[in-house]
Protein backbone atom coordinates (compact mmCIF):
# COMPACT_ATOMS: atom_id res chain seq x y z
CA UNK A 1 0.00 0.00 0.00
CA UNK A 2 1.51 3.58 -1.07
CA UNK A 3 1.19 6.64 0.97
CA UNK A 4 0.38 9.29 -1.51
CA UNK A 5 -2.39 11.59 -1.31
CA UNK A 6 -5.56 10.83 -3.06
CA UNK A 7 -6.89 12.38 -5.71
CA UNK A 8 -9.87 14.74 -5.99
CA UNK A 9 -12.13 11.63 -8.07
CA UNK A 10 -11.29 9.25 -4.69
CA UNK A 11 -11.75 11.61 -2.13
CA UNK A 12 -15.13 12.22 -3.91
CA UNK A 13 -15.94 8.79 -3.96
CA UNK A 14 -15.34 8.33 -0.33
CA UNK A 15 -17.10 11.10 0.91
CA UNK A 16 -19.84 10.00 -1.52
CA UNK A 17 -20.42 6.83 0.35
CA UNK A 18 -20.29 7.63 3.88
CA UNK A 19 -22.36 10.83 3.28
CA UNK A 20 -24.79 7.88 2.07
CA UNK A 21 -27.52 5.94 3.65
CA UNK A 22 -25.45 2.92 3.64
CA UNK A 23 -22.27 4.51 4.61
CA UNK A 24 -24.18 6.48 7.62
CA UNK A 25 -25.89 3.21 8.72
CA UNK A 26 -22.32 1.64 9.07
CA UNK A 27 -21.03 4.71 10.34
CA UNK A 28 -24.13 4.14 13.21
CA UNK A 29 -23.08 1.09 13.94
CA UNK A 30 -19.18 1.78 14.42
CA UNK A 31 -20.49 4.41 16.95
CA UNK A 32 -23.07 1.47 18.53
CA UNK A 33 -19.99 -0.94 18.99
CA UNK A 34 -17.35 1.53 20.26
CA UNK A 35 -20.19 2.87 22.95
CA UNK A 36 -21.38 -0.73 23.63
CA UNK A 37 -17.26 -1.75 24.10
CA UNK A 38 -17.26 1.43 26.63
CA UNK A 39 -20.10 0.54 28.77
CA UNK A 40 -19.11 -3.57 28.72
CA UNK A 41 -15.66 -1.68 30.12
CA UNK A 42 -17.63 -0.39 33.19
CA UNK A 43 -18.96 -3.56 33.99
CA UNK A 44 -15.56 -5.37 34.75
CA UNK A 45 -13.65 -5.98 37.97
CA UNK A 46 -10.77 -7.46 36.24
CA UNK A 47 -8.19 -4.53 34.76
CA UNK A 48 -7.19 -6.73 31.65
CA UNK A 49 -10.45 -6.97 30.20
CA UNK A 50 -10.82 -3.37 30.95
CA UNK A 51 -8.29 -2.59 29.00
CA UNK A 52 -9.37 -5.10 26.00
CA UNK A 53 -12.86 -3.00 26.23
CA UNK A 54 -11.11 0.38 26.10
CA UNK A 55 -8.85 -0.74 23.39
CA UNK A 56 -11.46 -1.96 21.15
CA UNK A 57 -13.28 1.34 21.54
CA UNK A 58 -10.40 3.39 21.31
CA UNK A 59 -9.48 1.09 17.64
CA UNK A 60 -13.27 2.02 16.52
CA UNK A 61 -12.86 5.52 17.40
CA UNK A 62 -9.23 5.54 15.16
CA UNK A 63 -11.30 4.44 12.10
CA UNK A 64 -14.11 7.41 12.71
CA UNK A 65 -11.31 9.47 12.57
CA UNK A 66 -9.96 8.43 9.83
CA UNK A 67 -13.01 8.61 7.64
CA UNK A 68 -13.77 11.88 9.07
CA UNK A 69 -9.74 12.64 7.74
CA UNK A 70 -10.79 11.52 4.24
CA UNK A 71 -14.24 13.74 4.20
CA UNK A 72 -12.14 16.43 5.29
CA UNK A 73 -9.69 16.23 2.69
CA UNK A 74 -12.63 15.88 -0.03
CA UNK A 75 -14.40 19.33 1.21
CA UNK A 76 -10.89 20.94 1.45
CA UNK A 77 -10.43 19.70 -2.47
CA UNK A 78 -13.95 21.37 -2.85
CA UNK A 79 -12.97 24.92 -1.27
CA UNK A 80 -12.17 27.51 -4.47
CA UNK A 81 -8.92 29.16 -3.94
CA UNK A 82 -7.94 32.61 -3.60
Amino acid sequence: MDNKPWDKAKLDEWKKFWESEMGQEALAKMRKIKEQCLADSMGQADPNFVSAYVGRAAGVELVLQDIQAGIDAANRKEEPKE
